[in-house]
């Protein structure tokens, strides 16, 4: 088990310098990562380590996908609402409710895609 705090970011910030793209067996075949110094040294020449990092990795990923997904959604819902509310020209409203309607929640989808219709579920 790893012993200390987590060892990677699904984002380049300090102190993860060091990007790792690696075919990780989780759902998620390419997700980069960005790993601390040391991970060099100690955890990536321990196959069990690695492993239980590359499902960080994965879950890091769902966890985002998730978040952004309610972050969408919520915006989408605050577009209809706006839409419905509106009290000017029939062709703003219009406009309001076309912007609402093609809105598209892209991470709900990828999350979708890959941890409903993938192998995970």
């Amino acid at each position: 088990m790893l012993t200390h705090a987590c060892p990677l970011s699904l984002t380049q910030k300090h102190p993860f310098n060091h990007k790792l793209a690696t075919k990780t067996r989780g759902v998620v075949k390419d997700i980069p990562f960005f790993v601390e110094d040391n991970f060099l040294r100690s955890v990536n020449r321990d196959p069990y380590k690695l492993a239980q990092v590359e499902k960080m990795v994965d879950k890091s990923y769902e966890t985002y996908l998730i978040n952004e997904c309610r972050q969408q959604k919520k915006y989408k819902r605050q577009l209809e609402q706006k839409a419905l509310n509106h009290r000017g020209s029939n062709e703003a409203k219009q406009d309001l409710v076309n912007k609402a309607r093609d809105y598209q929640t892209h991470r709900c989808q990828e999350h979708e895609d890959l941890y409903y219709r993938g192998s995970r579920r």
